[in-house]
Protein backbone atom coordinates (compact mmCIF):
# COMPACT_ATOMS: atom_id res chain seq x y z
CA UNK A 1 0.00 0.00 0.00
CA UNK A 2 2.79 2.39 0.96
CA UNK A 3 4.68 1.64 -2.26
CA UNK A 4 1.57 2.34 -4.32
CA UNK A 5 1.14 5.75 -2.67
CA UNK A 6 4.76 6.64 -3.37
CA UNK A 7 4.39 5.62 -7.01
CA UNK A 8 1.20 7.72 -7.34
CA UNK A 9 2.94 10.73 -5.77
CA UNK A 10 5.90 10.42 -8.14
CA UNK A 11 3.57 10.14 -11.15
CA UNK A 12 1.61 13.20 -10.01
CA UNK A 13 4.81 15.26 -9.65
CA UNK A 14 6.05 14.16 -13.08
CA UNK A 15 2.75 15.04 -14.75
CA UNK A 16 2.72 18.49 -13.09
CA UNK A 17 6.26 19.20 -14.30
CA UNK A 18 5.27 18.14 -17.80
CA UNK A 19 2.26 20.49 -17.70
CA UNK A 20 4.44 23.42 -16.52
CA UNK A 21 6.91 22.86 -19.40
CA UNK A 22 4.10 22.84 -21.98
CA UNK A 23 2.64 26.02 -20.48
CA UNK A 24 6.01 27.85 -20.55
CA UNK A 25 6.62 26.78 -24.16
CA UNK A 26 3.22 28.20 -25.15
CA UNK A 27 3.88 31.58 -23.56
CA UNK A 28 7.42 31.86 -24.93
CA UNK A 29 6.15 31.44 -28.49
CA UNK A 30 3.76 34.40 -28.10
CA UNK A 31 4.94 37.99 -28.58
CA UNK A 32 5.15 39.53 -25.14
CA UNK A 33 7.06 42.74 -25.86
CA UNK A 34 6.94 45.46 -28.44
CA UNK A 35 8.26 48.97 -29.07
CA UNK A 36 6.88 52.40 -28.16
CA UNK A 37 8.20 55.38 -30.05
CA UNK A 38 7.02 58.91 -30.59
CA UNK A 39 7.57 62.63 -30.70
CA UNK A 40 7.19 65.39 -28.11
CA UNK A 41 6.00 68.78 -29.36
CA UNK A 42 5.09 72.20 -27.98
CA UNK A 43 1.30 72.53 -27.75
CA UNK A 44 1.17 76.08 -29.17
CA UNK A 45 3.92 76.18 -31.78
CA UNK A 46 4.01 72.51 -32.79
CA UNK A 47 7.81 72.60 -32.62
CA UNK A 48 9.56 69.46 -31.42
CA UNK A 49 11.05 69.55 -27.94
CA UNK A 50 14.63 68.44 -27.32
CA UNK A 51 15.72 66.83 -24.05
CA UNK A 52 12.30 65.98 -22.61
CA UNK A 53 12.41 63.12 -20.10
CA UNK A 54 9.93 60.37 -20.91
CA UNK A 55 9.10 57.95 -18.08
CA UNK A 56 7.34 54.62 -18.62
CA UNK A 57 5.02 53.46 -15.80
CA UNK A 58 6.89 55.30 -13.03
CA UNK A 59 9.60 52.67 -13.48
CA UNK A 60 13.31 52.87 -14.08
CA UNK A 61 12.71 52.95 -17.84
CA UNK A 62 13.49 56.44 -19.08
CA UNK A 63 14.11 57.92 -22.48
CA UNK A 64 15.06 61.42 -23.59
CA UNK A 65 13.98 63.12 -26.77
CA UNK A 66 16.67 63.65 -29.40
CA UNK A 67 17.28 66.75 -31.55
CA UNK A 68 14.15 65.97 -33.54
CA UNK A 69 11.96 65.48 -30.45
CA UNK A 70 11.86 61.68 -30.90
CA UNK A 71 12.05 58.99 -28.22
CA UNK A 72 11.88 55.20 -28.17
CA UNK A 73 11.34 52.38 -25.67
CA UNK A 74 12.33 48.88 -26.79
CA UNK A 75 11.02 45.69 -25.17
CA UNK A 76 7.84 47.10 -23.63
CA UNK A 77 5.44 44.51 -22.26
CA UNK A 78 2.08 44.18 -23.95
CA UNK A 79 -0.83 45.74 -22.05
CA UNK A 80 -1.80 49.11 -20.60
CA UNK A 81 0.85 51.65 -19.66
CA UNK A 82 1.20 55.20 -18.36
CA UNK A 83 3.75 57.54 -19.93
CA UNK A 84 4.78 60.91 -18.56
CA UNK A 85 6.88 63.66 -20.10
CA UNK A 86 8.84 66.33 -18.20
CA UNK A 87 10.84 69.30 -19.43
CA UNK A 88 12.01 72.49 -17.75
CA UNK A 89 9.49 75.35 -18.19
CA UNK A 90 6.74 72.93 -19.30
CA UNK A 91 3.89 71.34 -17.36
CA UNK A 92 4.28 67.61 -16.86
CA UNK A 93 2.17 65.65 -19.34
CA UNK A 94 0.77 62.27 -18.32
CA UNK A 95 -0.88 59.82 -20.70
CA UNK A 96 -2.71 57.04 -18.83
CA UNK A 97 -4.05 53.69 -19.98
CA UNK A 98 -2.19 53.59 -23.27
CA UNK A 99 -2.90 50.16 -24.72
CA UNK A 100 0.15 48.49 -26.23
CA UNK A 101 -0.70 45.64 -28.59
CA UNK A 102 1.53 42.67 -29.44
CA UNK A 103 1.08 42.81 -33.18
CA UNK A 104 2.42 46.31 -33.82
CA UNK A 105 4.73 49.01 -32.51
CA UNK A 106 3.00 51.97 -30.92
CA UNK A 107 3.62 55.52 -32.09
CA UNK A 108 2.71 58.40 -29.77
CA UNK A 109 2.57 62.15 -30.10
CA UNK A 110 2.93 63.94 -26.78
CA UNK A 111 2.10 67.63 -26.60
CA UNK A 112 3.41 69.75 -23.76
CA UNK A 113 2.15 73.12 -22.55
CA UNK A 114 4.57 75.88 -21.57
CA UNK A 115 4.06 77.47 -18.13
CA UNK A 116 3.75 80.94 -19.70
Amino acid sequence: MKAQLIILAVLAILSLNSFKKEKSNESSSKITTTKIYGTVVDECSGETLVGAEILLDESQQKAYTDFDGNFVFDHVSVGNHTISAKLISYKETIKKEIHIAADKNSKLKITMKNFN
